[in-house]
């Protein structure tokens, strides 16, 4: 009874995420945790982490529980900066080139690979359309990513988001510019932006 007791207080400690390496530091064993699971208590949401049966998961908030080296990009961004309305079916991550993913989380995302120096800039923090916080590119960052990965976005996905982003109040063209240089895109950037702003 203990051990139920103790999930459930972490489960809720954690937006309704247990980590299996928090529940075993916490004095639960996996024995238990898989014993709960098989009765149907919890749910396995992915590689060391649960869930209670009933609730519904967040999907995006169980992903960044995965990697803390892995930040949500492109198509799975646009969505979260609200620059599009379509909800990807394979949310997309960028990681550090010198980072590893296993092969069962490889399944579930598309993945980006970027030099280390220039993983973070723009990381932010973004709330799912649950509330809970994940890590994601700002706008700016976005809107990068998508131009300099045109090929591998969906024409009507990157049109729109292009265009929701000229359109947004919140814009910020000098960081846009900014990061751009960064990436070595800025012509790149300019010509798509073009008559838009």
């Amino acid at each position: 009874m203990r051990n139920i007791e103790a999930i459930l207080r972490k489960l809720a400690e954690d937006n309704g995420i247990i980590k299996t390496k928090d529940a075993v530091e916490q004095g639960i064993s996996r024995a238990t945790l898989h014993l709960y699971a098989k009765r149907g208590t919890i749910t396995r949401a992915g590689h060391g982490l649960y869930t209670f049966s009933d609730d519904i998961v967040d999907d995006l908030l169980v992903l960044s529980q995965i990697s803390e080296n892995m930040i949500f990009s492109h198509e799975t961004a646009l969505f979260l900066n609200g620059l599009s309305d379509r909800t990807p079916f394979v949310h997309t991550v960028t990681i550090p080139r010198d980072k590893y993913l296993s092969a069962r989380t490889r399944q579930v995302v598309e993945c980006y690979y970027v030099s280390p120096e220039l993983h973070k800039i723009g990381r932010e923090m973004r709330n799912t359309t649950f509330g809970h916080l994940v890590p994601c590119y700002d706008a700016e960052r976005t809107i990068c990513d998508i131009i300099s990965r045109r090929k591998r976005i969906d024409e009507e996905t990157f049109i729109s988001g292009i265009v929701n982003y000229s359109r947004s109040k919140d814009k910020n063209l000098v960081r846009l510019m900014e990061y751009a240089r960064q990436f070595g895109i800025e012509k790149k950037v300019k010509h798509q932006l073009e008559g838009l702003i």
